[in-house]
């Protein structure tokens, strides 16, 4: 299994749930080209075109020292119901 696919399987089975970049990194080192890829392009409204992963920093003081840990988090695209 690729890299790109384990970050698939990870983002598909905890949709709406952080993921810390330590646990991404687990998968994939080079996890900035990875998300790249599963993101695809914008589209013209600024949405991406495959997977909305969405990202967040947040601050932590350990042992005296601010640190800065990354998050990321996949938005399923809602199926739009097709009407008769």
């Amino acid at each position: 299994m690729t890299q790109k696919e384990r970050l698939t399987s990870l983002f598909v089975t905890r949709p709406h749930e952080w993921v810390s970049l330590p646990e991404i990194m687990e998968i994939a080192a080079q996890y900035n080209a990875r998300i790249s890829e599963l993101r695809g392009p914008k589209d013209a409204n600024g949405n991406w075109t495959l997977m909305d992963i969405r990202n967040k920093l947040s601050d932590n003081i350990v042992a005296g020292v601010k640190m800065k840990n990354s998050w990321y988090m996949y938005i399923p695209k809602e199926k739009q119901m097709e009407f008769n």
